[in-house]
């Protein structure tokens, strides 16, 4: 994931910090310049970053064109080197535009004179190229042009963004109080309790709960902000992989249905409104659906996260519809679009699993499916978990074929059995395998496939 994704408003760049930038526009623009090390380092940063910033690419096609040996090349060659050089500087860095025959004015208005702006109109219609002295005069002034433009503007408004690895143990820390601190919860009882909370608020012990989650949800901010992707890792691993949101007991709704209990509902509401408006619920959604997919879990806590996705989106829901009224016990406090993304819908539709029927309804309502489509979802899912279950939930097997061995008769054709309660039919007329190796069925053609005459 690149440094933009991963930290809003950051851009990544190919210079390892400032100074290294600085490096090099002191390196062309100082009174002792060194264009050569200047476009070497220049060309370092294009394999790093193919796609440079405007006036990086511009400044590395300009040196490269003055730079270039005249005294090894014809006066022809060094002219249309400084005439490509010229045409797409000007085009890529002084004229770019969305509309097209806008050259003129646009370049008028970057300050670009009327003067280089015949010279690329000569270069690119007139049947001769302007003169090596007149290129050249051109590249110099373009160079000029790009410590105004670009340069000395960077200069002015650049800082580095130093990218922070996530504090595991402040998160570690953070998650163990949201788990533990509960309203009517003595603090002195619990050791381990006491021993976080000293980490996280300094100085007085005795604090209220509110002064403690007001800290707690402070630090998480912040951790989250150094390290998005790998907050979301570890907030996820200790909430789902270590079962800490999921070792739970459900109640059964009037309804039939399954529900997540309201005390726990409320006591990681705070959480995840964090993990909500910081915008990596999407993180913590596929995090609980890889968990539910995953066969080797345990059913109970299969089931608790497929109850918690449910929760999440009714939330969901009744933030976006705010006047009506509300179904889910847990309540966000901002609204964002987060979690609008078509591919966990799609996600969840591809993978269907025991306990999909649980959420699928309340995911494609928040994604604004049609109703007639959730519906037709909701059936095909009934429908593929009839197909893998048998009846009674049990595995059939051979026992089940209630056949009495000591009835058949090997030679006979006839094999009288008894199959009363049996689920299974003897075939009597067996002509219909004649000839067809183990593992070959009546259907598989063997003008479809050579290798079955074998």
């Amino acid at each position: 994931m690149s440094l933009s994704q991963k930290h809003s408003g950051k851009v990544l760049v190919p210079w390892f910090n400032i100074s290294e930038w600085k490096s090099v526009y002191n390196l062309i623009y100082s009174d002792g310049p060194d264009w050569p090390l200047a476009l070497q380092i220049l060309k370092i940063w294009k394999l790093r970053t193919p796609l440079l910033s405007a006036g990086v690419e511009g400044t590395l096609i300009i040196l490269e064109a003055l730079l270039v040996n005249t005294s090894q090349l014809s006066s022809y060659e060094t002219t249309h080197i400084f005439s490509t050089s010229l045409v797409r500087f000007l085009n890529l860095c002084a004229a770019s535009s969305d509309k097209q025959g806008t050259f003129y004015m646009t370049a008028l208005k970057n300050e670009l004179p009327r003067w280089l702006i015949n010279i690329r109109h000569d270069i690119a219609h007139n049947h001769t190229v302007p003169s090596q002295s007149m290129l050249e005069l051109s590249l110099k002034f373009c160079l000029d042009w790009l410590k105004v433009k670009y340069w000395d503007v960077q200069h002015e408004c650049m800082s580095d963004f130093i990218v922070t690895k996530v504090n595991e143990t402040l998160v570690e820390n953070c998650v163990y109080i949201y788990t533990n601190l509960q309203e009517s919860e003595a603090v002195q009882d619990n050791k381990e309790l006491k021993k976080c909370i000293s980490k996280i608020v300094k100085g007085d012990q005795q604090v209220s709960r509110n002064k403690i989650m007001g800290r707690v949800n402070s630090l998480l901010n912040k951790a989250i902000q150094n390290d998005r992707k790998g907050s979301a890792e570890k907030i996820s691993t200790l909430l789902i992989d270590n079962c800490t949101m999921l070792s739970i007991t459900c109640e059964s709704h009037k309804s039939g249905t399954k529900k997540i209990p309201e005390e726990f509902l409320n006591k990681w509401n705070e959480l995840l409104n964090i993990v909500h408006e910081s915008e990596i619920m999407p993180d913590f959604i596929f995090k609980l659906f890889q968990f539910i997919c995953d066969d080797k879990n345990d059913l109970l806590h299969r089931e608790v996260a497929s109850l918690w996705i449910k929760e999440i989106f009714l939330c969901l829901i009744d933030t976006e519809n705010s006047e009506l009224q509300h179904t889910s016990d847990l309540c966000f406090e901002k609204t964002n679009n987060c979690m609008k993304i078509k591919a966990f819908a799609t996600e969840i539709l591809e993978n269907p699993t025991p306990f999909t029927l649980n959420f699928i309804q309340e995911v494609l309502k928040y994604n604004n499916a049609p109703s007639g489509f959730i519906d037709d979802s909701v059936n095909i899912i009934k429908a593929f978990q009839t197909l893998n279950i048998t009846d009674n939930n049990k595995i059939l097997t051979v026992e089940d074929l209630n056949i009495d061995v000591e009835e058949l008769t090997v030679n006979g054709l006839n094999c009288e059995t008894s199959q009363q309660n049996s689920k299974w039919i003897l075939i009597e007329d067996t002509s219909q395998y004649m000839n067809l190796p183990l593992g070959i069925l009546p259907h598989q053609e063997r003008n479809k496939n050579p290798l079955l005459n074998i």
